[in-house]
């Protein structure tokens, strides 16, 4: 009898110390936000226009991907003690651009990135300096206007503040949602284009919120942006440069015409003018309309390519 009492005691207070002290089996952690498998859904939902540009494909053109290695590379901020180089290290690049505060542009670059050396630049190219702070519980570095924050060794954020920023709020809502997953919050139908297959460049801008603001360039009328809705774009990187295939949905049937007869009216006068600017040239344009839809097709060789690539580089300087 002393023995079995013994036995009920020690067995309540085995019972005692699991209720007191011991664990069950721990729950399994939640997992990771993952930031580097969607780029789309990184942007916000109030984009009025995205791009996707397939760097790889770019830099690998044969006769244009030096070109456009050395212009990429010049609107980097940052050199070498970043350690990154655009024809190396970029794969992708994803644009959303908002205007509920002016015109505010997101980049989400993937690729490969070192956090701990941008962390740790003092100056950008020509010396401006760079401010380091901490925005969403994520790490910033300023230059100028640009701002960049990477988020992780395959995943970077760049362009305007509110632009950026409007990203980093997106991780930080989602971070806070133990296991969340970070869904896109575009429209589908915007990004359609994005997934056409063999696309090495695709954008689509909404105006039907925006309307285009003025439909001339001085005094010279561009009617192919009057009464424009959507413009939805698709290229690649192939014979003879550069394939275009665009589709401008209008208002209307009329609206949709003109813009038409502009698109040809301005090829009439490249060909006219072209060879005294540098050779620029349309290669197979042909333009159609269905109500108010007009498709439009072409190609640009790589001698147009490479002369509108050296405006751009003149036009848009690039940051210092």
């Amino acid at each position: 009898m002393r023995r079995l009492h013994r036995l009920l005691g020690l067995f309540a207070l085995a019972v005692l110390a699991c209720a007191l002290g011991c664990k069950g089996p721990e729950a399994p952690a939640a997992p990771a936000l993952d930031l580097d498998a969607d780029p789309v859904a990184l942007l916000p939902g109030s984009v009025v226009a995205v791009a996707s540009l397939d760097a790889r494909a770019m830099f690998a053109s044969q006769s244009l991907g030096a070109q456009l290695a050395a212009l990429a590379d010049s609107f980097m901020p940052f050199g070498e003690d970043a350690g990154f180089q655009p024809k190396r290290d970029l794969d992708r690049v994803v644009l959303g651009m908002t205007t509920s505060s002016g015109a505010d542009v997101a980049a989400v670059l993937s690729g490969r990135f070192d956090p701990a050396k941008i962390a740790a630049l003092k100056a950008a190219r020509g010396g401006a300096p760079v401010t380091h702070a901490t925005y969403a519980g994520q790490p910033t570095s300023a230059v100028g206007d640009v701002l960049v924050a990477v988020l992780t060794a395959h995943t970077a954020v760049a362009g305007t503040g509110d632009g950026v920023r409007r990203v980093l709020e997106r991780v930080q809502d989602a971070k806070a949602k133990a296991g969340a997953k970070l869904e896109r919050a575009i429209p589908v139908w915007m990004l359609e284009p994005l997934a056409t297959p063999g696309a090495s460049v695709a954008a689509v801008a909404d105006f039907s919120t925006q309307p285009v603001a003025a439909a001339a360039i001085g005094s010279i009328r561009l009617p192919w942006l009057e009464g424009l809705h959507v413009a939805k774009v698709v290229g690649n990187f192939e014979e003879p440069g550069m394939n275009v295939a665009a589709t401008l949905t209008y208002g209307d049937a009329s609206q949709a015409s003109t813009a038409a007869d502009g698109v040809r009216s301005a090829d009439r006068w490249l060909r006219v003018l072209g060879p005294l600017l540098g050779g620029l040239s349309l290669k197979d344009l042909d333009v159609k309309t269905d109500g108010g839809d007009l498709t439009c097709t072409f190609a640009v060789d790589d001698a147009t390519l490479a002369h509108l690539l050296g405006l751009v580089s003149q036009l848009l300087p690039a940051p210092r």
